[in-house]
């Protein structure tokens, strides 16, 4: 897959660029149901395809779906993202601990707050490309979490 640059008649002196992604064979190594890698992919192709507000709309969807799902291993009682997130990142940890339930509920919070504010009518941030790369960079970072440590969700 290839980028064409916009032609510039002042062509600039450095250009940053910045990839973000998920590998193929991190969405292929976990322990999920199709169903739930299928949505991954559509949620790599609404970002990729600029889709911004879907993607965020997704992205929270999904965060929402992990986020109760790693919860449920704890043993406490889930009500919603926001009681699932305070288990996760609430949670003693101990060196027997398999499964880092903090740094994951850490990663999570931003997806929380962005859903939020996409369902307020008023809400005080902005839905483009910025608020997608925060998005899409910390469910890759969970992503990739879950899926080298084999975690099941």
């Amino acid at each position: 897959m290839g980028y064409n640059f916009p032609n510039y008649n002042n062509k600039p002196k450095f250009l940053s660029l910045e990839l973000t992604y998920i590998r193929d064979d991190l969405i292929d190594n976990l322990k999920t149901s199709k169903e739930k890698k299928e949505d991954l992919y559509q949620i790599i192709d609404r970002y990729l395809n600029y889709d911004f507000k879907g993607a965020i709309s997704d992205i929270s969807i999904f965060g929402e779906y992990i986020a109760k799902e790693i919860a449920k291993k704890t043993n406490n009682k889930i009500k919603d993202f926001r009681n699932a997130l305070n288990i996760l990142v609430s949670f003693n940890m101990s060196k027997h601990t398999k499964i880092n339930y903090n740094y994951i509920g850490s990663l999570l919070w931003p997806l929380y707050y962005v859903r939020n504010q996409k369902l307020h009518p008023y809400h005080e941030i902005d839905f483009n490309g910025n608020t997608a790369d925060i998005c899409f960079t910390n469910l890759s970072e969970i992503i990739r979490y879950l899926s080298e440590n084999g975690i099941r969700f």
